[in-house]
């Protein structure tokens, strides 16, 4: 295999550079959509363990001292 210089004109490397830099943005977005569905579902689970330890109470009680405090 011989060693050939491709010849790529201006348009072709802007045009390259731009595919790139859209697929990183993809990319990116991609990630930050993960990252706060499952910050979602984080939250969700916290609040949903905290009303379990309520045990059905509609208040727990550590708010009132919380309140009491401030």
């Amino acid at each position: 295999m011989k060693n050939e210089i491709i010849n790529i004109d201006d348009d072709e490397i802007d045009e390259l550079f731009v595919d790139i830099k859209d697929l990183v943005e993809q990319s990116r977005n991609r990630v930050y959509r993960t990252v706060n569905t499952e910050m979602v579902y984080l939250c969700w689970n916290i609040g949903k363990k905290i009303v379990e330890k309520q045990e059905g109470k509609k208040r727990a009680e550590y708010g009132n001292y919380l309140l009491d405090v401030i």
